[in-house]
């Protein structure tokens, strides 16, 4: 090949910076080098986000930058689901496979209004590895007596390798 990069095939990229859902099918291809960069997201229930089922078979997801993005009045503006499950009816009792490596979230700033900035929930079975916040800066929206029950980073499952660098969750 001599070096060339070729795209993955099989990829749902759901509003700007939503990557998902991995791990529903068999036979999945690997999901490598993808770059979101300059986006705005408004008034959104999920900013930028990885999402794969629980009981997927094994594959794996890495290379993945979000850069540049401004959030306003987003939920959840940060998001790894490695639970994800939106009917309700998943057998969240077996861990996801497929594995989460080389993530960067870089120069995502703006407002949220739920619990938390950042929310990365890792599989318990294969952790997530090397997972980068450079100049994340997210501010929640809730009054003074709200933000004392307001989280701003949240974390579950299995994490190798967190870097935070120049970030402000307030």
């Amino acid at each position: 090949m001599g070096g060339s990069l070729q795209p993955p095939r099989k990829i749902k990229i759901l509003r700007p910076g939503s990557i998902g859902s991995l791990g529903k099918v068999e036979n999945e291809e690997e999901v490598r080098r993808i770059k979101v960069q300059n986006c705005t997201v408004d008034g959104a229930t999920n900013g930028v986000r990885i999402k794969t089922w629980p009981t997927s078979p094994p594959s794996q997801a890495g290379d993945i930058t979000f850069e540049d993005i401004l959030m306003i009045n987003v939920s959840n503006p940060i998001v790894i689901d490695q639970e994800y499950c939106p009917s309700g009816s998943c057998d969240t009792a077996s861990a996801s496979k497929v594995k989460l490596s080389n993530i960067e979230f870089k120069n995502i700033r703006g407002t949220y209004i739920s619990d938390f900035g950042v929310n990365l929930k890792c599989s318990s079975l294969v952790a997530c590895e090397n997972i980068t916040l450079i100049e994340v800066n997210l501010n929640g929206t809730k009054t003074l007596k709200e933000k004392g029950q307001q989280e701003k980073f949240s974390t579950k499952g299995s994490l190798n390798g967190l870097a935070v660098y120049n970030s402000n969750f307030n």
